[in-house]
């Protein structure tokens, strides 16, 4: 009856440092190289994000910038056509246009 009451605690005591001696190797060579890989592809994504941004807001500066030239020259254009006191055709399209009213 000791042997088998021993046996079982050996096998019990056999398993809880199988356990605990895996639980550590998992903690220290395992488990951080896929974190680090998972950080580094999250990192990537991030930074295409940030990148995709930046271009959406380059080109929305662009076409401000655009928006507010072709607003100089009609306000150029208005005032030009004022002093003379006419109205070409050309200045009635822009007069149509509506962007910088």
């Amino acid at each position: 009856m000791f042997s088998r009451l021993s046996m079982a605690a050996g096998a019990t005591a056999g398993g809880l440092v199988a356990f605990i001696g895996m639980q550590a190797v998992n903690a220290a060579w395992i488990i951080p190289a896929p974190k680090e890989e998972g950080r580094q592809l999250e990192r990537a994504e991030l930074d295409s994000a940030t990148n995709r941004a930046m271009g959406e807001l380059h080109d929305e500066a662009d076409r401000a910038r655009f928006n507010r030239r072709l607003c100089i020259e009609r306000a150029a254009v208005r005032q030009r056509n004022r002093s003379v006191r006419r109205k070409t055709a050309s200045t009635r399209r822009l007069g149509r246009l509506s962007a910088c009213r």
